[in-house]
């Protein structure tokens, strides 16, 4: 086939190929090529214009490297994980120094990654002796959880919980450590901030309870009173004029129907005030 037609999209050749004529070579350009099979695959390519037999040549070499950039790219989603945890992540050689630095290390001790990356484990102590015996007991127990005083980039000090892991390769042998760290006083003031917020929330929840008892109690005294000057004084009424009418039997029938009268208005009248007072409620 044409020196174009191995690579993915063929215009990625001609303009390597342009290049190469142009500048008289290039190194370690990454392209996508095809195999013979169809299959996609990344190539790294080098390539030098040289003089073949009397002849203008062109010399290239390529090596595939699917595989490492899929690595990288693991590696790449990896490192974006790992900053986007808030607490400290740090990795550490075998002799406990940092390789590795993630944005929650940097918010904690105030280091950079470029500025930690290679520091031992005891500049992080504020008692740099505690090191080498965290690594012996890492050593033998290949766990360990610590709290240690430590201090930051500005000489602030600051209580740090510490847990360590040791990485073993796929021979069981020790490989690198992580550390997963953070601040135990700032957890704690969090901690304490809540409660103190739920504390708040208790004492709004009992003085809304009391006004709202304070409340019913008034619309209790309300309803009482209410009952007791309009419904309780009709009905008293009415129990007098039927009182009348039992009382005077042989009364004229003006009389007796008068007093049933006065009588069936004056519950008339409480049966009202009772549904005033219901819709009221």
């Amino acid at each position: 086939g044409s020196a174009t037609s191995f690579y993915w999209d063929p215009s990625d050749g001609e303009r390597l190929i342009a290049e190469v004529e142009a500048t008289g070579g290039i190194r370690d350009r990454v392209v996508w090529a095809r195999r013979a099979t169809g299959e996609r695959f990344a190539l790294q390519v080098s390539s030098q214009r040289l003089m073949f037999d009397g002849e203008l040549a062109l010399l290239g070499v390529g090596y595939e490297i699917t595989e490492r950039l899929a690595a990288d790219e693991a590696l790449q989603r990896r490192a974006a994980l790992i900053d986007a945890i808030q607490d400290s992540v740090i990795t550490f050689d075998l002799h406990g120094h940092v390789t590795s630095w993630n944005v929650g290390a940097e918010r904690l001790y105030g280091f950079t990654a470029e500025e930690a990356l290679g520091r031992p484990l005891s500049s992080l102590w504020a008692d740099p002796a505690l090191a080498a015996t965290n690594l012996e007991e890492l050593m033998q127990r290949g766990t360990l959880q610590v709290v240690r005083p430590s201090v930051t980039k500005s000489g602030e000090p600051v209580d740090v919980s510490l847990s360590l892991t040791l990485v073993r390769d796929r021979d069981g042998q020790p490989a690198f450590i992580v550390g997963h760290s953070w601040d135990v006083g700032a957890r704690r003031s969090a901690k304490d901030a809540l409660l103190d917020s739920l504390k708040e929330r208790v004492c709004e929840a009992q003085v809304f309870s009391a006004r709202l008892i304070e409340s019913e109690e008034a619309e209790r005294r309300r309803i009482a009173r209410e009952l007791h000057d309009g419904v309780t004084q009709a009905l008293t009424a009415a129990t007098l004029h039927l009182a009348c009418v039992l009382q005077r039997p042989n009364a004229p029938r003006e009389q007796i129907t008068s007093n049933v009268s006065e009588a069936q208005a004056a519950i008339t009248a409480s049966v009202e005030e009772l549904r005033r007072v219901c819709r009221g409620l």
